[in-house]
C-alpha cells in the first residue's frame, strides 16, 4: 500500500493528520493540485513559507539591508556555529519577524533548519529546509537544503518521499557535489 505522503497517492493538499511532512517530486510532474513548478505537500496542514522566491544575497554585496539586519543575521550565525541551538533558533526566528521579505530569508530558513536538528527537532527542521529551498530554488543553498530536506524525511521515517526528495537533486543540480551526498543517502535508505 502507497504512503499517504506519497504524490501518487493524493490528489491535492495533504491533510494534518497524515502526519506528512512535505514531497518535493519531479519537477516535469508535480502532483495534481499543485500548481508551483516544485510539488511540495502541505506540512502537516502548515504551507512552506512565502512562495514567491526571494534572491539570496551575500551581506554587503546584494540590495541594500534594513538598519540592523546584517548584524542580526550575523549574530545567529555566530550563535549557531558556536553550538548555541536554541540562541541562534531564536534569533533566526525573530530575524524573520524584524525582517520579513529580507534578501536573506532562504538563508535564514536553512540556518534554522541547522539550529532546529541541533536541538533533535527533525521535523521541524524538515519544514525549515523546505521553506528555504521553496524561497529560492536555484539559489546557492538550494541543493544543500533539498538534499536536507530528504534527509531529514528519511530520518523521520517518510522513505519514500525522502527517496524522491534525494533523487530530486540530481534531477535539478547535475554536477553539484551534493548530488554525492544524496546518493549516499539514499543507498543508505535501500531507495531503489
Amino acid at each position: 500500500s502507497k504512503s499517504p505522503c506519497s504524490p501518487m497517492a493524493r490528489a491535492g493538499p495533504v491533510p494534518a493528520s497524515t502526519g506528512c511532512v512535505g514531497v518535493v517530486g519531479p519537477a516535469s510532474n508535480p502532483p495534481s493540485g499543485v500548481s508551483s513548478s516544485v510539488a511540495i505537500s502541505q506540512l502537516g496542514g502548515l504551507e512552506p513559507g512565502p512562495t514567491t522566491p526571494t534572491q539570496p544575497v551575500d551581506p554587503g554585496t546584494g540590495p541594500s539591508l534594513a538598519i540592523g539586519e546584517e548584524g542580526d543575521f550575523e549574530r545567529a550565525q555566530g550563535a549557531l556555529a558556536a553550538g548555541d541551538f536554541r540562541g541562534a533558533l531564536d534569533q533566526l526566528t525573530a530575524f524573520g519577524t524584524s525582517y520579513p521579505g529580507s534578501p536573506l530569508t532562504p538563508d535564514v530558513n536553512f540556518l534554522r533548519g541547522e539550529a532546529l536538528e541541533g536541538l533533535g527537532d527533525t521535523t521541524n527542521a524538515a519544514r525549515a529546509y523546505l521553506e528555504a529551498f521553496s524561497s529560492a530554488p536555484t539559489g546557492p543553498k538550494a541543493p544543500e537544503a533539498l538534499f536536507r530536506l530528504g534527509a531529514a524525511l528519511g530520518e523521520i521515517g517518510q522513505t519514500q518521499d525522502a527517496c524522491l526528495t534525494l533523487a530530486e537533486v540530481d534531477v535539478r543540480f547535475p554536477g553539484n557535489p551534493t548530488v554525492a551526498d544524496a546518493r549516499l543517502e539514499m543507498q543508505s535508505l535501500g531507495c531503489q
